[in-house]
């Protein structure tokens, strides 16, 4: 007997402003970090789409410690 699975249906994109808002700055610094290659994204069209792992890699990807700003103001 052969259990047949349902595909997962892909994870929502998000909107240039839904991603502004999970990380509280303005759509044009989503934008920036897009252009700069920073941020993933996808065109659908005219629109600007963002996967929520690319978001959270993002946010993974920028993650400091208090021992490393430490560090970082005895460089200055």
């Amino acid at each position: 007997m052969t259990i047949k699975t349902q595909p997962r249906p892909p994870a929502r994109l998000l909107r240039v402003n839904d991603v502004a808002d999970r990380l509280s700055v303005a759509g044009v610094t989503v934008r920036r970090l897009i252009s700069r290659g920073d941020l993933k994204a996808i065109r659908v069209g005219k629109a600007i789409r963002v996967r929520p792992e690319d978001v959270e890699s993002y946010l993974q990807g920028r993650l400091v410690t208090v021992a490393d700003e430490a560090k970082e103001e005895k460089r200055s």
